[in-house]
């Protein structure tokens, strides 16, 4: 699943026109001025979807995938990957007859799943389950799959706070392009 998010104005076409009295560089100079906010506002909503899944501010920043503008292409657009994360990024932890994790920042228990293999007393981590958690399909040792948090990523993008930071942030990015720009012609 794949969510766009465009950062695009409408006013770009007047701008554009103004700007035709700075010759080839004006293109140019705008799409310079979108990439710079459009990053900021990346920023922005990478920092509160840190806060809002719990999950580091890396993988978010490897989530947000953005796409600079050109001067052909006036758009700074960021595409949000992430399927169901799994446990492993939230911290789980195998305790007992299951795992804790803390996906959203809540703890949260997940009945008959492991990470470690062998006997009571003895179980270690799996090399081969690579610090994942799993969980059994029937009532045999065998088959196992992996168990997952239920986060999706594009979703996160468009609720709660994230949603916030784009909201504010935006009008405040393309003021301050459209200041700027202004400026200079």
């Amino acid at each position: 699943m794949k969510i766009f998010t465009t950062f695009n104005s409408g006013g770009w076409d007047q701008v554009r026109a103004s700007m035709a009295r700075l010759a080839d560089a004006g293109p140019s100079i705008m799409a310079a001025m979108l990439n710079e906010g459009g990053e900021a506002l990346r920023e922005k909503t990478v920092a509160a979807e840190t806060k809002q899944t719990n999950l580091s501010q890396g993988v978010n920043e490897r989530a947000q995938v953005p796409t600079e503008a050109s001067p052909g292409r006036l758009s700074f657009v960021t595409t949000v990957h992430g399927g169901n994360v799994r446990l492993k990024f939230f911290g789980a932890k195998e305790s007992g007859s299951g795992v804790t994790a803390n996906p959203w920042g809540r703890s949260t228990f997940y009945p008959g799943a492991f990470i470690n293999s062998g006997f009571h007393g003895k179980r270690a981590p799996a090399p081969k389950l690579g610090g994942q958690t799993y969980r059994r399909v029937g009532k045999s040792r065998l088959p196992i799959e992996q168990e997952r948090s239920g986060l999706f990523m594009p979703d996160e993008l468009l609720k709660g706070a994230t949603v916030q930071a784009f909201d504010s942030g935006a009008p405040k990015v393309l003021d301050g392009i459209l200041t700027k720009l202004a400026a200079m012609i």
